[in-house]
């Protein structure tokens, strides 16, 4: 003979059903521990045990792994796909390269069925006029844009793509936060953070060696901004190549970030008596350069010749030579290292993109 129950239990049973059927519950949120319940029903833990066992029998709510109780929509939620947060800049004209690495992050992405999700509220640098360098963010002003993107986008993550422009200090405050996290173009000291990088000194001594072959006796470093992580590291690359390879001078580690500063490039080499190569880092830039270089008169390549150090379509319209860098490839290997750490649980060594073409 079954066992007639209690008032409590039917109070439990009653207030329950009533709370779940009038949608007061999120489907992602757990209802309360079994304890919870036991007290603020009188019941013992068993008999709150009991009615969910039979509430989720019934299709009433849905038992996690995790023992924890949801709506049963919480099940659709919890099996959905976590997204993976691309935490890079605002993709403009002049930033070719990151939208050649997220084609290849996001192809990948696609492959293995992964949704990403770009946040507004990330905004890393701001582009003006074309004749003025970038405005960075500063320290400050990312931790302020990360936590908003955390707050306006509470769901949980699969990863994160990390542009390389977040300081050092914002991701180590940040770096509970960033669980399975990746980042672009550089290698990071945050523990728990992975990268994919490119080889600097191979790029930095492959351009040099590049425009000494073609038979240019001075080595010109053209710098197209400052406070870019990436831009930093090749062009200290590129003065330890110019240094082991040919003779430095500090003069010839030049800014080209405006018209006036190219102006006074042109200047600086107009009456050279040797020939001279130019590395400029950054394509857009570099054209840039060209077009003043070519209306002062001064004949390329014969006089001067220019190697850009990006490779992106800009320097192919332009008929410039540059050294090929394989962002695709980058974004494909920061995809397949999210699944890798998500898979292991641990945290990968950089991995080192070297193929470089000029």
């Amino acid at each position: 003979m079954p066992r007639k129950k209690g008032k409590q239990v039917i109070k439990l049973e009653k207030e329950l059903k009533e709370l779940l059927k009038d949608g007061n519950w999120e489907p992602s949120q757990p209802l309360p521990v079994t304890r919870e319940l036991a007290d603020k029903y009188g019941v013992s833990n068993v008999t709150v045990h009991r009615v969910l066992r039979r509430f989720n029998s019934d299709g009433l709510v849905w038992r996690s792994d995790s023992g924890r109780y949801y709506l049963p929509s919480g099940r659709e939620l919890a099996e959905r796909p976590k997204p993976v947060f691309c935490l890079v800049r605002e993709l403009t004209a002049r930033v070719v390269s990151y939208r050649l690495m997220l084609q290849g992050f996001s192809r990948e992405c696609a492959e293995a069925r992964r949704n990403l999700l770009f946040p507004s509220d990330v905004s890393l640098v701001t582009l003006t006029d074309p004749e003025e360098p970038p405005l960075f963010q500063n320290s400050s002003e990312q931790l302020k844009s990360f936590r908003q993107v955390l707050r306006t986008n509470p769901q949980s993550q699969h990863g994160f793509l990390l542009d390389h422009l977040w300081h050092e200090d914002v991701l180590e405050h940040c770096a509970d936060d960033l669980r399975n996290a990746v980042i672009l173009w550089r290698s990071t000291k945050v523990e728990g953070i992975s990268s994919v990088s490119l080889d600097y000194e191979a790029a930095g001594r492959q351009a040099i060696n590049h425009l000494l072959q073609q038979g240019y006796e001075r080595i010109i470093i053209a710098i197209p901004f400052k406070g870019d992580a990436a831009i930093d590291q090749m062009a200290e690359a590129a003065e330890k190549a110019v240094r082991e390879l040919s003779q430095f001078n500090p003069d010839d580690l030049c800014m080209a970030t405006n018209n006036r500063e190219r102006q006074q490039l042109v200047e600086h080499i107009r009456n050279a008596p040797e020939r001279i190569g130019i590395f400029c880092l950054e394509d857009s830039v570099c054209k840039l350069l060209l077009d003043t270089i070519r209306l002062a008169g001064i004949r390329c390549p014969e006089k001067v010749g220019l190697l850009s150090g990006m490779g992106t379509e800009i320097a192919h319209w332009s008929g410039m030579s540059s050294i090929e860098i394989p962002f695709i490839e980058m974004g494909t290997a920061a995809a397949k290292l999210i699944a890798e750490r998500m898979k292991k649980d641990e945290v990968l060594t950089t991995r080192v993109i070297r193929n470089l073409t000029t």
